[in-house]
């Protein structure tokens, strides 16, 4: 799991936490906003998980990924 770039988190959660704000009747709702912000974090570490399931044979020919966990042999992809 990807911790360390979360760009793509942010741009799913900041347009999701404001229509989150603009659609509370009174004021913010803090549990949905938690929950929204929770999954938005789990769903890009998912989508950047399998992504490097998917691309490892690619990414141990390319310099920038070819030491990372599973293009490494260090994780296998099974």
């Amino acid at each position: 799991m990807w911790i360390d770039k979360q760009i793509g988190t942010y741009l799913v959660l900041l347009p999701g936490l404001w229509g989150i704000a603009a659609a509370a009747p009174f004021g913010f709702d803090i549990l949905m906003m938690s929950k929204f912000t929770i999954g938005a974090v789990l769903a890009w570490s998912a989508g950047c998980v399998i992504n490097d399931y998917w691309d490892w044979d690619i990414d141990k020919h390319v310099e920038r990924t070819r030491l990372w966990p599973i293009t490494s042999g260090e994780i296998s992809p099974n």
